[in-house]
């Protein structure tokens, strides 16, 4: 199954039966993408469960939709288990930032996690998961596909928010300040925290 995030709004794609009897159960071939994409951005829609017996012809096809965007980042933890967010267009975040031309994503996540918060001396631990968010740029529905790592650093090294990004926080939060940044963050993010181990 794909989750992908519109605002705070939800698509699952799925080749799975279990939720076809719900109001958000959605046949792909009866689907008018435009008019789903529409609801869900307006929301008008909380979620849809998109199904097809194919999943992997069900994400080739549904990408169509959309121009690609892939990003990479970090969750980066420190000796002291907390974990480095950034602040930007009033929200806490995570350093992520876009793959550039014949980068890999390790390479790339390293690189925006050093970029957007000044740190240096990052460890490069384990491949954690993908996720996926929309949105509309210029008039193009955008479908940004991020790469996350687990990293760690040590607590003492200076962090220097890229301002010229929009980010005016680099800071390290412990337990219970992430949990209240969890409150003030994406979707997407949230879901990323479901699946490291802390």
């Amino acid at each position: 199954m794909y989750t992908i995030f519109i605002n705070d709004a939800v698509i699952y794609l799925t080749d799975n039966l279990k939720n076809k009897d719900a109001k958000s159960f959605v046949h792909y071939e009866n689907a008018y993408m435009t008019d789903v994409l529409n609801a869900l951005e307006n929301g008008m829609l909380k979620r849809v469960h998109l199904y097809h017996e194919n999943i992997d012809f069900l994400w080739q096809d549904f990408k169509k939709q959309f121009t690609i965007i892939e990003a990479a980042g970090g969750i980066v933890f420190n000796e002291l288990k907390e974990v480095l967010w950034i602040y930007r267009h009033e929200k806490w975040d995570l350093p992520k930032g876009k793959i550039e031309q014949n980068e890999d994503r390790a390479s790339a996540a390293l690189r925006e996690v050093e970029e957007e918060c000044g740190l240096t001396n990052i460890l490069l631990k384990e491949f954690i998961m993908t996720t996926y968010h929309t949105y509309q740029f210029k008039g193009s529905n955008i479908l940004k596909v991020s790469h996350w790592f687990e990293m760690f650093a040590e607590s003492h090294r200076k962090l220097t928010p890229q301002l010229e990004e929009g980010i005016t926080k680099a800071s390290w939060l412990n337990t219970i300040e992430m949990n209240e940044a969890l409150n003030d963050t994406y979707e997407n993010i949230t879901l990323l925290f479901e699946n490291v181990k802390r």
